[in-house]
């Protein structure tokens, strides 16, 4: 199987497109604004079961509700990756590529970024660093 030409939009990759749409499934928590020089920031920690999780969700799901309720999300990480696992701990690089410890950002231009991180003490460091940045700004003239 070949993988399809990604188009990029407002994302970099398929992979930071599945990134955003696996943190809006979760609800994750964002930070920021898209008003502010930091603009918005959420933190997104995704393993191997999460994934697993997410495909025995859709398949059970598409058997209840037909192919179509399959969000955009699970229909881009099958449409990239199929899982060529025999056992569910064997994946194919693009699902290693979306697993880890991740930052998400924005703008006021709707962009979305995705940094990847070796652990979450260096992630946790940069999102004080935006704590704070974004602090400044609020407490600032730029503000009003």
């Amino acid at each position: 199987m070949t993988t399809p030409t990604y188009f990029a939009t407002k994302y970099d990759s398929p992979q930071d497109e599945f990134l955003h749409d696996l943190a809006a499934i979760w609800s994750v928590d964002s930070d920021g604004s898209v008003d502010s020089p930091t603009g918005w920031w959420m933190v997104l920690d995704v393993d191997a079961d999460d994934l697993l999780e997410l495909r025995r969700d859709a398949q059970e799901a598409a058997l209840r509700y037909g192919d179509t309720w399959l969000t955009t999300s699970v229909a881009t990480l099958d449409h990239y990756a199929p899982l060529i696992a025999e056992s569910p701990t064997e994946f194919s690089d693009y699902y290693r590529q979306v697993t880890g410890h991740f930052l998400l950002s924005g703008n006021d231009q709707g962009f979305c970024y995705v940094e990847r991180f070796e652990n979450v003490e260096q992630r946790d460091a940069k999102v004080a660093a935006l704590d704070e940045a974004y602090g400044e700004w609020l407490d600032g003239d730029d503000y009003l």
